[in-house]
């Protein structure tokens, strides 16, 4: 019996068939993971109204459509108010992304604010809620987050 080819030969061809064989995987994994939502900045407005950065965090590993945030916003003991925001926006995988909400905040939190603007101390907040997305899956996510704002030197009336 007649042997075709070298060693060379087999051992390239066994290297690409390898490597051809490697590229059939089932690629990329998709997780979803639950998307946050904080406070990134609190501006209170001459009216005594607030505009709020919320900031939406994507942990998945695909880009994510975010459809809806509504939210509680309570400073310490005390309902600040409740957020309704409709971004329809896409963010990316390991991202994130900020939208605008106005809030006509309680008096007790408007307070509360102020103190701390006045006293150039923090406050404690808590964001409990729901985030809808839109793709790649249409699913609700509870979620809360607990953290505190700082007033920012220089800028009169906004917290961070």
């Amino acid at each position: 019996m007649r042997r075709s080819g070298s060693p060379l030969v087999t051992f390239l061809f066994l290297l690409a068939s390898a490597a051809l064989l490697s590229g059939c995987g089932s690629g990329e994994i998709r997780r979803i993971f639950p998307p946050q939502a904080s406070i990134q900045q609190l501006d209170v407005e001459s009216d005594g109204s607030w505009t709020l950065q919320v900031r939406i965090q994507n942990f998945s590993t695909v880009g994510m459509r975010f459809d809806r945030v509504q939210a509680t916003l309570r400073l310490g003991d005390v309902e600040a108010g409740r957020i309704d925001i409709a971004p329809e926006m896409g963010i990316g995988r390991f991202a994130a992304d900020v939208v605008e909400a106005r809030l006509v905040p309680s008096q007790a939190a408007s307070d509360r604010v102020v103190a701390a603007l006045t006293s150039r101390g923090s406050v404690r907040y808590r964001l409990e809620g729901r985030i809808a997305t839109g793709e790649p899956d249409r699913r609700d996510f509870p979620f809360e987050f607990d953290s505190l704002l700082n007033p920012v030197p220089g800028l009169e009336g906004t917290l961070r």
